[in-house]
């Protein structure tokens, strides 16, 4: 199973409900979801698929070492972190390229490197070079799941 951060606001964000509001608003400030309300909705995924689910892929979750902790939980340990390494100015370049104004790209930032880099440092956590050609980053993910699944 595929979860998606951005798939989960996104989707959140469209429906009419208080909920889908408030995830909404906080996407227009340009502000990350709380770890709790973005735990929320992957609750309720994994919940609704509960007995189909063979595996966990999950892009953009945690974004808390927190949330990585509830997850854990919930589904159990952790058996890869995949990381794409960008270096700062790559990704400045690409959220501004995005759209995102200098004060939402430097509130992204802070954010991640306050939550997200200590998540790297998992001792499942592998670094890939995130600034390859896709072809090559997803060949290399690949070969880091394949490996985990002949383990």
């Amino acid at each position: 199973m595929l979860i998606s951060a951005n798939d989960l606001t996104t989707s959140e964000s469209a429906l009419e409900t208080e909920r889908g509001a408030l995830v909404n608003s906080i996407l227009q400030d340009g502000d990350d979801l709380p770890p709790e309300l973005l735990t929320d909705l992957v609750t309720e995924v994994l919940l609704s698929k509960i007995d189909e689910i063979r595996g966990v892929v999950m892009i953009g979750v945690p974004s808390c070492k927190s949330q990585g902790n509830i997850l854990e939980k919930m589904i159990g340990p952790v058996s890869l972190i995949i990381y794409m390494e960008i270096r700062c100015t790559a990704l400045k370049s690409m959220l501004l390229a995005n759209g995102d104004d200098e004060t939402t790209v430097r509130n992204k930032l802070k954010n991640f490197y306050k939550n997200i880099i200590p998540l790297t440092k998992h001792k499942k956590a592998i670094k890939v070079n995130g600034e390859k050609d896709v072809t090559f980053c997803l060949e290399e993910c690949k070969e880091h799941l394949d490996e985990l699944a002949r383990s």
